[in-house]
């Protein structure tokens, strides 16, 4: 251990002010691991928020070395002080970390640790991500698995390094867990090419009632019509598509059962006009008439591919990516009503996209299955992964989502949550991390927060690009 510097006054239990030893103001950096020799008892913690005081160059009043200092000469600095904040981590007892109850004394010492201090926790569920401290590349990170099932966030702006850390952090930790990995792959340029098995959109089958509300949605809900959404469900239950060859065939016949089953308040409406009203066309029944892959077989698969890939870029409309997850929701909630155990990690990229702040159409459904399957998946082992740009308001998720996140992950955030209500600011600032810290984070740096991290704080952690799995 080195000695870098003391308590200053003013202590607390949970925080203090460090003030450093002259010359080390140069070696040591903020969210350092540190700990304080507190009357023979380590209280560790992190060192952020560091400043540098010189009252001989306060410029708010008159000093002969500040008039010496403005010709452009130097300034004696004898009282020139350093300082960190030190966040309290806690004591290490019996390989747990225990809060820190006792105030700190003043004029304590201030040490840094030469090994990992943590390498010394113990825990049945502990175990380490393949990540470590940002500037120690040998102190990896321990995390508390038991908690994977509580669903994680990754939140930065473009460019943060969020699917890098889903690739070679996240999912080689579900792996080594037992968990297999699906993952939906918005536009197929972050996973897609990555992994060996992909799947095309197009190649897999929708349920019908995923069916139903991708024409609901593509129909503004055929213009509010009970008739033809009655009418459009009946035909549902009664047709599978994959009997029809091509797109125009299956149109066609949608069409004749809509003329043949309307009902007698209707009987000389032409459907024929309303649906060409409602721009519905033929291409548009191409996606529902290839599939071949059940969702069902897809994740029996898993057993033995251990990852699979969704890849959605083919669809040119949302509505039929997010009627793909409501597929996919559908086939995970009927094997939990049956009891299984899935241990399935969901990662969803671009999650926004799916439970925006103010979800409309679709996506309202999207949001309703999102959050049955974040508050019925915790016992039966799946654990969703949402990736998103931001936490709030218009680049992130749907609150009563993101409450259901107990882990997250946030890099370098968008200048919008380093200012809304209920963003990456207020999830950070009371643990020392300011907005600035947040808005200038480097690629691949990210804290780690909530119930996987077995520290009561944020930790600043990065990782290494490795072979794809």
């Amino acid at each position: 251990m080195e000695k870098i510097g003391i308590v200053a006054t003013r202590s607390f239990t949970e925080r203090v002010e460090i003030i450093l030893f002259e010359g080390y103001e140069t070696k040591v950096k903020s969210e350092e691991i540190a700990f304080i020799d507190n009357s023979g008892e380590k209280v560790f913690g992190i060192l952020r928020n560091g400043k540098g005081i010189n009252d001989l160059l306060n410029p708010n009043s008159f000093r002969p070395t500040l008039s010496y200092a403005k010709i452009g000469g130097e300034v004696p600095s004898s009282r020139e002080v350093y300082s960190f904040e030190f966040i309290t981590i806690g004591v290490i007892e019996n390989g747990k970390i225990k809060q820190n109850r006792k105030i700190i004394k003043p004029g304590s010492p201030v040490y840094l640790p030469k090994e990992n201090p943590f390498d010394s926790l113990k825990g049945e569920t502990y175990s380490y991500l393949d990540a470590y401290l940002e500037g120690h590349d040998e102190w990896k990170i321990l995390v508390d698995s038991s908690h994977l099932n509580q669903h994680i966030g990754i939140f930065g702006t473009t460019g943060a390094g969020k699917s890098w850390l889903a690739r070679h952090v996240l999912i080689p930790f579900y792996l080594k867990n037992d968990y297999n990995v699906l993952v939906l792959d918005w536009d197929g340029s972050d996973y897609a090419k990555y992994f060996e098995y992909v799947i095309p959109i197009f190649s897999i089958k929708l349920s019908k009632e995923s069916i139903y509300e991708y024409l609901l949605n593509k129909t503004d809900k055929f213009f509010g019509s009970r008739t033809l959404q009655n009418v459009a469900m009946k035909f549902l239950l009664e047709n599978d598509f994959m009997k029809y060859k091509d797109a125009n065939s299956a149109f066609n016949k949608f069409l004749s059962y809509l003329e043949e089953n309307k009902s007698k308040d209707h009987k000389g409406e032409d459907y024929h006009f309303e649906l060409t009203k409602m721009r519905l066309k033929p291409e548009d029944f191409d996606p529902l008439i290839g599939g071949k892959f059940e969702i069902s077989e897809i994740i029996d698969n898993l057993k033995q591919n251990k990852i699979a890939v969704i890849d959605l870029s083919e669809a040119n409309n949302e509505s039929l990516k997010l009627s793909l997850f409501l597929s996919v929701a559908e086939e995970l909630k009927r094997r939990m009503r049956k009891e299984q155990k899935l241990k399935i990690a969901l990662v969803i990229d671009e999650a926004p996209q799916y439970a925006p702040f103010n979800p409309s159409g679709i996506q309202e459904k999207v949001v309703e299955e999102l959050r049955q399957l974040a508050a019925t998946g915790r016992k039966h082992d799946l654990s969703l992964t949402l990736i998103a740009q931001g936490v709030a308001g218009e680049i992130g998720i749907h609150a009563s989502i993101r409450r259901n996140l107990n882990t997250n992950f946030y890099g370098k955030i968008h200048p919008l949550d380093a200012t809304g209500q209920g963003g990456a600011k207020e999830m950070l600032q009371p643990f020392g991390i300011n907005p600035e810290t947040l808005l200038n984070l480097e690629e691949g740096r990210f804290y780690i927060s909530g119930n996987m991290n077995i520290f009561p704080v944020p930790l600043l952690i990065t990782f290494k690009a490795q072979n794809v799995i």
